[in-house]
């Protein structure tokens, strides 16, 4: 709760339990009338305090949204291919095809974090530095490929029946303008079906970061 209204709800409380105190002694009936105010005040403070903090979550955000992109025009782009069957290579699970692709006019460094979720829990961080978020890539403006080949999951992901989504994380930063810092993109998701063998792009809400 903001500080302000700790106090405003502080204050009310005293008061009105000022109030009631001096009202009860000359009779009871008004403990219900007072009991009743000071619900209804506690109520529109609390509410107040929620609505102020609905509204300035999305400006701090916007503003966020706004300063990234003054310092990125137009936004990095990390675009993935995660496939089985990739035209140069078939890989077989717990191994995973990828090819990552710099859809950017930027020369960057980036580095890759894959998270499986397999049955709603996140493996991550996995033992392969090139994918957990350890080893950084250089990549060309606008790139065919700068990253490709098979990574590993761990075997539970082959043999076990649960759910397996890939979450890929990455971060990016300009290796021509390093004072805009590291930028987060945002996480891209795959679905593996198992009855066929192939991932499906999975554009739901990625975990928390």
């Amino acid at each position: 709760m903001h500080h302000k209204a700790v106090v405003l709800f502080g204050i009310a409380g005293v008061i009105l339990t000022l109030i009631l105190g001096a009202f009860s002694i000359v009779s009871w009936q008004f403990v219900p009338i007072f009991v009743t105010v000071f619900i209804g005040l506690s109520s529109l403070i609390l509410t107040y305090e929620r609505l102020r903090t609905d509204a300035t979550k999305p400006k701090e955000a916007k503003k966020h949204d706004e300063d990234i992109s003054e310092l990125w025009k137009p936004l990095p782009k990390i675009n993935f291919t995660i496939a089985q069957r990739l035209p140069s290579r078939t890989c077989y699970l717990p191994q995973v095809g990828w090819e990552a692709y710099n859809d950017s006019p930027y020369q960057l460094r980036v580095r890759i974090e894959v998270h499986p979720i397999l049955g709603g829990q996140d493996l991550h961080p996995l033992s392969d530095n090139d994918i957990n978020g350890t080893n950084p890539y250089e990549a060309e403006p606008n790139s065919y490929v700068f990253a490709n080949g098979c990574f590993t999951l761990p075997q539970i992901c082959a043999v076990s029946k649960d759910e397996l989504i890939l979450e890929i994380r990455t971060i990016v930063e300009d290796i021509n303008d390093p004072k805009k810092g590291e930028h987060k993109l945002v996480p891209r998701r795959w679905k593996y079906v198992r009855e066929h063998g192939i991932w499906s792009y999975y554009p739901q809400r990625p975990m928390t970061q």
